[in-house]
C-alpha cells in the first residue's frame, strides 16, 4: 500500500503544478478535500459488509494523487491571504501548524484504531477532510494591493537582515578583498547560501523536530500490537541510519562543488 500510494504520489507531482497554474486554486483545495472525505468515507461503509482489501488499493492511490494536488495548491494561495511583507511569517505559520499536524495525526490515528479499529479511524480521517473543506469555504481572498503587484519581496524579518547585513558588510570590503573573494562568489553568499541557511532551519523545524515523537509514538504502537515482531525494528532503524548516512557521505562533496562552481 505504501509502494502504491507513494507512487501515485510521485506521478501526479509531475502535473501539480500544471494544473494549479489553470484552475482556481481555492475552487481546488476544497474540491481536493471534499475528494478525499468521499473516498477515505467509503472505506469504513464498505467494511460494515466485512474487510475489503482491494478497496484500499483502490483508494489510497487516488487519494495521494489528490493529496498531491492539493499540497501544491494550498501553498500558492498565502499570497491571496497575506500581503508581501506578512508573506515569510504565513509561511513559517503554515509549515509549522503542518509539523504539528504531522505529529499529532499519526498518535491520534493509532488511539482511534486501537479502540475502535482501522476502519473507524479512516472514517474519522474522513469526516476531518470534511470539515477542512468547510473551513476552506470560509476564506476569503484579500484584493490585491500595489505592493503585491511590485514584484516578490526581497525577504523579510531575520533573512532580510541577514542579506541586508552581508551586502553592508562586502560594500565595505577594499579592492583587494573583493578581488581576493571574486564577484561571483559575494553574490553567491548573500543570495544562495542565505536561501540554504534559510532552508536548514526551516527543515530543522518541520522534520527534524517532529522526527523523533513520530519515532517514539511508532514503537510505542508497534509494541502494542505484537512485541515479538516489534524487534524488527532493532535490525531496521540501524539498517536505515547507515543507508541515510551513506547517502549524506556521497551527497555532501558534489554539493560542495556545487557551491564551488
Amino acid at each position: 500500500l505504501t509502494a502504491v500510494g507513494g507512487a501515485a504520489a510521485g506521478a501526479a507531482g509531475v502535473f501539480g503544478g500544471v494544473l494549479v497554474d489553470r484552475v482556481e486554486r481555492r475552487r481546488l483545495v476544497i474540491t481536493c478535500e471534499l475528494v478525499r472525505m468521499g473516498l477515505y468515507g467509503s472505506v469504513p461503509l464498505v467494511w460494515l459488509f466485512g474487510p475489503r482489501i482491494w478497496l484500499l488499493y483502490a483508494v489510497l492511490p487516488l487519494c495521494e494523487a489528490v493529496g498531491t494536488f492539493f499540497a501544491v495548491g494550498y501553498v500558492t494561495v498565502v499570497r491571496g491571504l497575506v500581503g508581501t511583507a506578512q508573506l515569510t511569517e504565513a509561511n513559517g505559520r503554515l509549515n509549522a501548524t503542518a509539523a504539528g499536524a504531522g505529529v499529532l495525526g499519526p498518535l491520534c490515528a493509532g488511539v482511534v484504531a486501537g479502540w475502535a479499529g482501522p476502519a473507524a479511524a479512516v472514517g474519522v480521517d474522513a469526516a476531518s477532510f470534511g470539515v477542512s473543506a468547510a473551513c476552506l469555504l470560509l476564506v476569503r481572498f484579500r484584493a490585491r494591493s500595489a505592493d503585491d503587484d511590485a514584484g516578490p519581496a526581497q525577504g523579510t524579518g531575520l533573512w532580510r537582515d541577514l542579506r541586508a547585513g552581508i551586502f553592508d558588510r562586502v560594500q565595505a570590503f577594499s579592492t583587494r578583498e573583493v578581488g581576493r573573494f571574486g564577484a561571483p562568489s559575494l553574490l553567491t553568499r548573500t543570495t544562495n547560501d542565505v536561501l540554504q541557511f534559510q532552508m536548514v532551519v526551516l527543515m530543522t523545524f518541520t522534520m527534524a523536530a517532529a522526527a523523533p515523537v513520530m519515532m517514539v509514538g511508532g514503537v510505542i504502537l508497534a509494541l502494542r500490537q505484537d512485541v515479538p515482531l516489534s524487534g524488527l525494528l532493532v535490525a531496521i532503524i540501524p539498517a536505515l541510519a547507515l543507508a541515510i548516512g551513506l547517502i549524506i557521505s556521497r551527497m555532501g562533496p558534489l554539493f560542495r562543488i556545487v557551491q564551488v562552481r
